[in-house]
């Protein structure tokens, strides 16, 4: 009966042994082996910064170079637009002179200008200035051919950030001049020439 007994627990024992669940060690990372994981990882963003980093600076370049290229385009086919549709009217200043419908102009704050009497869609004249400023080229269009002390002008900056900006007229002898003061004669052409930082560029302008 003892040894009975004994058998008994002894199985009990070894059930209750089963019925304990086993602890399952798992072996992680070793110190070294997360800071490789970390250098890795690391330099794969830094990899990835710099490439997004070089396409943004790509796509702001090609951006700003087509849209000086398109400013420049625009600047030009206006420049032929004006200069196309000239119209022989003299005009007055504010104090009343007769001045001639094409001539060249310059100031303290515009180094050589171009002022000039073209028509408009309805043939009617109209009466603009272009100015070659120190950075800009711009476009002054006044209400009237005959100017006012009161007239003030409507401003187009059609170019910006210029290193320069320059006007020559060819005359009849096929010498460009700096300036063009014959009230009675346009010159034979126009040349503009424009400088920014990615190139100089020029135009010339065959006169009607």
């Amino acid at each position: 009966m003892p040894q009975k007994q004994s058998n008994a627990m002894w199985a009990n024992s070894r059930l209750a042994l089963q019925s304990i669940p086993r602890i399952k060690f798992v072996s992680g990372f070793t110190l070294l082996e997360i800071l490789v994981a970390l250098t890795i990882f690391a330099l794969m963003s830094l990899i990835t910064y710099r490439g997004v980093s070089m396409v943004i600076d790509t796509r702001s370049a090609v951006v700003s170079e087509t849209q000086y290229w398109r400013e420049l385009t625009l600047a030009f086919e206006r420049i032929e637009n004006d200069l196309s549709q000239l119209a022989p009217r003299p005009w007055r200043d504010a104090n009343g002179a007769l001045q001639a419908p094409l001539r060249s102009v310059s100031s303290v704050q515009v180094p050589q200008g171009l002022e000039f009497i073209r028509f408009d869609a309805n043939r009617a004249p109209l009466h603009g200035v272009y100015e070659c400023r120190a950075q800009s080229l711009q476009l002054k269009l006044y209400p009237r051919p005959d100017l006012a002390a009161e007239d003030t002008p409507v401003v187009h900056v059609l170019l910006n950030n210029l290193s320069q900006c320059e006007l020559a007229f060819l005359d009849q002898n096929n010498q460009w001049l700096p300036t063009w003061a014959v009230a009675n004669m346009r010159p034979r052409a126009i040349r503009v020439r424009v400088a920014q930082r990615s190139g100089s560029y020029e135009r010339v302008f065959l006169i009607p």
